[in-house]
């Protein structure tokens, strides 16, 4: 399964995509500074983990719609 995260890159968003790739999901790490993004997915990919990451701006319709194209996403949790 595939779980999208939104504000995966502060601690209780990151603490609960670790969770799900722990379980086996792949995750997909949304929020809005690519930088942060790529240190959290790099942490997850360093513990044998599958993750990647999106920004993502969940106030504006466009950046929903781009990533629902992107992603088949089977759990959506929103933290924030």
């Amino acid at each position: 399964m595939q779980v999208l995260v939104t504000g995966a890159t502060g601690g209780i968003g990151f603490a609960i995509a670790s969770h799900f790739a722990a379980l086996g999901h792949n995750v997909v790490l949304a929020d809005l500074q690519q930088d942060a993004i790529n240190s959290k997915v790099a942490l997850l990919i360093a513990q044998g983990f599958s993750a990647s990451g999106l920004v993502l701006d969940v106030t504006n319709a466009e950046s929903i719609a781009s990533a629902a194209e992107q992603y088949q996403i089977d759990i959506l949790v929103k933290s924030w």
